[in-house]
């Protein structure tokens, strides 16, 4: 049986990168994830996604990134919202209390 040669559109086999790919990656790109936590993650899995294996190592850094972007902003719009409540729980209380005071005019003069 002959060999085929791959054609102008096949990919080569995926190579597993080493942790310092990998970091080296990150670092060049300003990615805020640990890359040494996204190593372990898929060398653990095999270096597979579900049930296939993976293409592309760099476009997994990019999900990461998204990811990573996507929880920041997440927990930054939690933060705010309890900031918010916080503000409105607090202003409630000081007109609340407000109400309960003596008006100043009540006040019998000596």
């Amino acid at each position: 049986m002959r060999a085929r040669k791959p054609g102008p559109g096949v990919r080569a086999a995926f190579a597993k990168p080493t942790a310092e790919e990998v970091a080296a990656h990150v670092r060049a790109k300003g990615y805020a994830f640990d890359p040494d936590e996204f190593w372990n993650f898929y060398e653990s899995k095999g270096w597979r996604i579900g049930s296939h294996v993976m293409k592309s190592w760099r476009s997994a850094c990019v999900t990461w990134q998204k990811r990573c972007n996507r929880d920041a902003r997440r927990e930054a719009e939690r933060q705010a919202r309890q900031r918010s409540k916080s503000w409105a729980a607090a202003e409630k209380k000081y007109y609340r209390d407000r109400a309960l005071r003596k008006p100043w005019h009540d006040v019998p003069v000596k």
